[in-house]
């Protein structure tokens, strides 16, 4: 990946290096990967020429099986670069590149401190529920907010109680 720093387009090489470090962990189907490869050699964005130097590459390193399946994998990388460089390929195949982009906004948020997350991910979280289950933390809280009040253990809920905190409030 430290190569994709000096690539000519390093946010399109950063996610072509991210899609195969996903497949090689297992988080890209076999399926997914066909579809983009697929893909990729019908929009010509890795042609039989482009193959050919890949197989060059490749060759002393792979037996011939595996190599197809490296040349299929390059293929469907090349695709997600160049979504990323702004190609459109329709639903489906965007749909995957996409989760390839947000697996890499993740690891751009974890690197510098904001959690393995995006912004997607946080408001899926709040909209599912998901956040409202945590437990509280007490650091996060705004104590000088009346609304703290909700996560405070034990509110003595008596009227008495109630009548207490309603006039130190400054309510009759």
């Amino acid at each position: 990946i430290a190569l994709a720093t000096y690539a000519i387009n390093p946010k399109g090489r950063m996610a072509h290096e991210v899609g195969h470090e996903l497949v090689r962990r297992g988080q890209m189907s076999p399926q997914e990967m066909a579809l983009l490869a697929e893909r990729a050699e019908k929009v010509a964005v890795f042609d039989d020429a482009r193959r050919q130097q890949y197989r060059e590459a490749y060759r002393a390193r792979y037996s011939q099986a595996h190599l197809e399946r490296i040349l299929d994998e390059e293929a469907a990388m090349h695709l997600i670069e160049a979504r990323v460089n702004g190609s459109d390929f329709g639903p489906q195949i965007n749909a995957i590149i996409d989760r390839v982009l947000q697996a890499l906004e993740r690891i751009a948020n974890a690197l510098r401190g904001k959690g393995y997350q995006t912004a997607d991910d946080v408001i899926v979280a709040v909209t599912s529920g998901e956040m409202a289950k945590r437990d509280p933390v007490q650091e996060w809280m705004r104590s000088e907010d009346v609304t703290a009040f909700a996560m405070r253990e034990e509110l003595d809920m008596s009227p008495e109680a109630r009548k207490l905190r309603a006039e130190a409030m400054g309510f009759d």
